[in-house]
């Protein structure tokens, strides 16, 4: 037998991979920064939310819960103020977690001009201790030359024309995230594939 609680979202059209660690289950996706529903065009944020589950004891239940006492968090990132066209968006994030609960996350970075922002690959890492959430480190930043410049440029939702992110714990030495996600190579008018590894 099983519990639900009620996140008080829409749930989005892409949604990572839920990941379970240590007594909790994780969660990310992205939505829009002014409430809007996913699909919209708007600027977008990266949520992440944390979920205590457990087993009742005798009762062959397993219980959820939405009180921060037990460790639920429900926090966003990124997704600059929502005036369309102005500011930067992030996009199609995934996560995983490690032994020590620190978080990695992978998503990506588009911005309204490429004079103005570092589009791209990036990643975030919220550790389970002091150090709280380290934003924007760079697997590979937009080269945002001609003729694909505009290639750079948040014009709203799909703008990414990515489908999949993926970051993974590696199972040999739980130091170390492997992670994947777009960039644009502006310079040769195409999107590109990189995969790099982070030490959370």
């Amino acid at each position: 037998m099983s519990s639900t609680i009620h996140l008080n979202h829409d749930v989005p059209s892409i949604i990572a991979t839920p990941v379970y660690r240590n007594g909790f289950i994780y969660l990310t996706w992205e939505e829009c920064v002014d409430g809007g529903n996913w699909g919209d065009i708007c600027n977008r944020q990266v949520r992440v939310v944390q979920i205590p589950v457990f087993r009742v004891t005798g009762l062959n239940r397993i219980l959820a819960s939405t009180d921060s006492k037990l460790g639920f968090h429900d926090y966003v990132f990124g997704g600059d103020a929502p005036q369309l066209g102005t500011l930067t968006s992030y996009d199609i994030p995934a996560l995983d977690v490690n032994r020590n609960d620190d978080v990695a996350i992978v998503y990506g970075r588009a911005g309204p001009s490429p004079l103005l922002a570092r589009p791209g690959a990036f990643y975030a890492i919220s550790y389970h201790d002091q150090r709280g959430l380290v934003l924007d480190g760079v697997l590979r930043e937009a080269q945002c030359g001609p003729p694909g410049r505009l290639d750079c440029v948040h014009l709203g939702q799909g703008d990414t024309h990515l489908d999949l992110s993926c970051v993974v714990i590696d199972p040999t030495d739980e130091t170390t995230a492997w992670m994947a996600h777009e960039f644009v190579e502006g310079k040769i008018r195409g999107f590109e594939m990189v995969i790099g590894r982070v030490k959370p």
